[in-house]
């Protein structure tokens, strides 16, 4: 009877079968090292500048952990879709520090911590209105 009131009160969508989140494993230091070494300081230094200016992290230093980040997500999705990933960060209020923390989720590592959290930022981007860096 208490189950009838749970399916009741919390209708499976997936017609009563629970399917478990669909995730790619993460990618190994070595092999984003190996991605990373294809891809130009160039490349790395224009997605670097817009995350600065885009965030307002002018302080802030392009360490060679970021700049592995970066290139691995340039060498998979290209330098415009990573400042797209960064725009979607930035359109988000809660990683923009609107949350109960009063604390800002925005940085390298965690913008291209892996192609689910690239390809959710770069999504968001899309979905909300276009943001200008340093907007």
């Amino acid at each position: 009877m208490v189950c009838a009131m749970v399916e009741e009160l919390f209708p499976n969508p997936n017609g009563g079968v629970n399917k478990p989140k669909q995730t790619r494993p993460r990618i190994s230091t070595k092999q984003r090292n190996a991605k990373a070494k294809s891809i130009s300081d160039e490349a790395v230094k224009i997605v670097w500048d817009y995350w600065v200016k885009t965030m307002g992290s002018t302080r802030a230093v392009l360490d060679h952990e970021r700049k592995v980040k970066i290139a691995a997500s340039i060498h998979d999705y290209g330098i415009e879709a990573s400042c797209q990933a960064i725009d979607g960060c930035a359109s988000s209020p809660f990683h923009m520090g609107d949350n109960p923390q009063q604390k800002k989720y925005n940085g390298i590592d965690l913008i291209f911590r892996d192609a689910d959290k690239i390809e959710g930022f770069i999504q968001r981007s899309i979905n909300s209105p276009r943001r200008k860096a340093g907007e």
